[in-house]
C-alpha cells in the first residue's frame, strides 16, 4: 500500500484520520531514533576522553556518570515514544477489526456508528480506561519494574494480552514482534555497562594510586550508587520493552483496548445523560450510583456530559474486573 494514497478500505474521514496518526507515529519512532544517535555519539565521545585520561586522573572518570544518565534517560523516553507511536497504529488496526463485522459477532454492547468517535474524545477516554487496566494486570511504581499481579503471573498461562502465549504453545509457530526498538535500546544498554566499567576503573586506579582512603571510600560509592541505578533503569526498561512488543502496550493488545475504550466512553455519556446531575449532586453519586442502569440515549451529543467522568470511571473499573475476558465485556 502506497501511505501518500490513503489508507484502502476506509470511509474518506476516517482514512484522513489514520493517514494523520500514521505520520504522527513515523515521527515519534523518528524523533527517538534520532535522540538514540545523539546519545550514542555523545556517550562515545565522553568515554573516549575517560579512557585517555583515567590512568593519571582517576577522578576524569567522573564524567562518564553524564553520559551514563544521558543513555539512561534516553532509554526511557524511547519507551514513551514507542507506547504512543503503538497506540495511534492500534487505532487504525482497530478501525479495521470493526469496519465489517458481522453482527452477530459485535455483541450487544459494540454498534457500528461508535467507529465514528473524534479523537479527542477517544483519547480522552483512553487516559482514564486504559490507565485503570494496566494498573490491574501489573504493578506500577516509580523506581521498580512492572511486574504482574498474581491473577497474571506465569508465562504459560494464555491471556488475550500476550501474544505469544496465544500460540498454543506449538514449538513451530513463533511470533516475532518487531525489533528495531529492541536493538537501538541494546546499544544504549551497552554503553551504560560501559560507563559502569569506567567508574570501576576509576576505583582501581585510587586504590593502586594509594589516593587514600577517602578517595578510596567515596570512589566505591559512587560506583555502586551509579550500577545500583544502572541495573533498576535497565530492568524497568527492558520489561517495559517487553510489555511494549508482546503484552497489554503492543499494536495487537491496543486495538483490542480500543474497542473497549470506546463502549465505555459511549456507555459513560449515556449514563451521564440520562441522569440530570448538578454540581452539587456530584459528591451523592457514591450513594445512589449502584441502583443507577445503563439506559440507551436518544440525545444528540453536546447534551448534558455533567458525571461523565464518574460514569466513565465506573466503566473502566468494570472492565479492569473483567481485564481476563476483554472479549466478554466487549460482547456485553
Amino acid at each position: 500500500m502506497n501511505p501518500a494514497s490513503g489508507p484502502l478500505l476506509l470511509e474518506p474521514e476516517l482514512a484522513e484520520l489514520v493517514r494523520s496518526l500514521r505520520s504522527e507515529s513515523d515521527a515519534l519512532k523518528e524523533c527517538f531514533t534520532k535522540y538514540s544517535f545523539q546519545a550514542i555519539a555523545m556517550s562515545v565521545a565522553i568515554l573516549g576522553i575517560v579512557v585517555r585520561f583515567v590512568w593519571a586522573n582517576p577522578a576524569t572518570a567522573l564524567i562518564s556518570i553524564a553520559a551514563g544518565f544521558i543513555i539512561l534517560m534516553t532509554r526511557r523516553i524511547g519507551t514513551y515514544k514507542y507506547a504512543a507511536a503503538n497506540r495511534l497504529t492500534a487505532y487504525e488496526l482497530h478501525l479495521y477489526r470493526t469496519r465489517n463485522t458481522p453482527p452477530h459477532l459485535r455483541g450487544r454492547r459494540w454498534k457500528p456508528y461508535m467507529r465514528y468517535i473524534g479523537w479527542e474524545e477517544a483519547m480522552r477516554a483512553w487516559r482514564l480506561v486504559h490507565a485503570t487496566l494496566f494498573e490491574e494486570v501489573y504493578v506500577s511504581r516509580r523506581f521498580w519494574p512492572n511486574f504482574h499481579r498474581k491473577p497474571y503471573r506465569g508465562r504459560r498461562r494464555p491471556f488475550w494480552f500476550r501474544q505469544q502465549s496465544m500460540l498454543g504453545g506449538r514449538p513451530s509457530v513463533v511470533w516475532h514482534p518487531e525489533s528495531y526498538l529492541r536493538t537501538l535500546m541494546l546499544l544504549l544498554k551497552i554503553l551504560a555497562w560501559a560507563v559502569v566499567a569506567c567508574l570501576f576503573l576509576m576505583t582501581h586506579q585510587v586504590y593502586d594510586m594509594g589516593l587514600g582512603i577517602w578517595w578510596i571510600r567515596g570512589s566505591w560509592a559512587v560506583t555502586i550508587a551509579m550500577t545500583v541505578v544502572t541495573v533498576l533503569r535497565l530492568l524497568m526498561d527492558d520489561k517495559r520493552r517487553h510489555i511494549l512488543e508482546d503484552e497489554l502496550l503492543s499494536i495487537s493488545s491496543c486495538s483490542v483496548v480500543w474497542q473497549a475504550v470506546v463502549i465505555a466512553h459511549y456507555s459513560a455519556l449515556d449514563r451521564a445523560r440520562s441522569v440530570e446531575l448538578a454540581t452539587e449532586d456530584m459528591k451523592k453519586l457514591p450513594v445512589y450510583a449502584p441502583s443507577l442502569q445503563n439506559p440507551q440515549s436518544k440525545l444528540p451529543d453536546g447534551s448534558g456530559f455533567k458525571g461523565y467522568t464518574y460514569w466513565l470511571a465506573d466503566e473502566a473499573q468494570s472492565l479492569a474486573r473483567s481485564a481476563e475476558d476483554i472479549d466478554g465485556w466487549i460482547a456485553g
